[in-house]
């Protein structure tokens, strides 16, 4: 295998498992553990890859802040795919926690159109629009200040009324899931503050994350993977990321997998 080669096999494995060793790319490859290096020092140059001691992590990004409303006029199969998923978890007799999600606001319109008598709390805007009007819906929306680029209301009194209520399930978003780093990040500390209380609060638990989250960083940690019951993803999201899942429950398709 040419150098170049080399490098280009290099980059794909670090995107694809967000954390390579030294050592194992040495066995792979069949070079030197000097060569890797040397090889890792020309990626990170290129802006592809971070060196850190003995390996490499994958470049994380933290892209603009788009609005939901401009989100939401997006067609997005593989969010649909991720929707259906969590509806699947959806029972009769739950009180459920939908955090600030496009995503969620599909499964909020899936629940307004089947015949599960849910409790539903929410701090999405949207999310409330979708279940007003859904009799079979007991509502509970949670207050705060308001922040219209999210199309939600939070902030320390959120968190403190989020906290009052025990929950079945909770649907939360997420900015970034950093395998390597096992950890979920959000934008907003106020965001991240009301997420890990309802996570303390619930039985269950479930992060809904496309494809692209995996490759994107927010600026607070408000939980580690393992203190989640696990990632709802689409199929080929599994598929691509399928060495760096290995420990951590997912759900596709309404399946789960260890």
């Amino acid at each position: 295998m040419f150098a170049k080669e080399r490098l280009e096999a290099i980059a794909r494995k670090v995107n694809k498992e967000q954390r390579v060793l030294v050592k194992d790319l040495a066995t792979e490859f069949n070079v030197s553990e000097d060569m890797i290096r040397k090889d890792l020092t020309v990626l990170q140059k290129q802006g592809r890859l971070q060196k850190v001691y003995g390996g490499a992590v994958s470049v994380r990004t933290n892209p603009g802040r788009f609005a939901s409303q401009q989100r939401m006029r997006t067609d997005d199969p593989e969010r649909s795919q991720l929707a259906e998923t969590a509806f699947g978890l959806i029972k009769d007799g739950m009180r459920l926690f939908l955090d600030v999600s496009v995503t969620n606001i599909q499964v909020a319109r899936m629940i307004a159109q089947s015949e599960r008598n849910v409790t539903v709390v929410t701090n999405m805007i949207a999310i409330l629009n979708e279940l007003a009007e859904a009799e079979h819906v007991r509502l509970i929306f949670i207050g705060g200040t308001i922040n219209m680029e999210r199309d939600a209301f939070w902030n320390a009194s959120a968190a403190e009324l989020a906290g009052h209520y025990h929950y079945d399930l909770s649907l939360l978003g997420t900015v970034g899931v950093n395998l390597g780093e096992n950890s979920l990040t959000t934008y907003h500390e106020d965001d991240g503050i009301l997420k890990r209380t309802v996570l303390r609060h619930s039985k269950e638990t479930w992060v809904i994350a496309e494809a692209h989250k995996f490759q994107e960083e927010g600026d607070y940690c408000y939980s580690s993977l393992s203190d989640v019951s696990g990632l709802i993803v689409s199929t080929e999201t599994k598929k691509t990321y399928r060495t760096a899942l290995k420990s951590i429950t997912v759900r596709t398709g309404g399946r789960s997998h260890e």
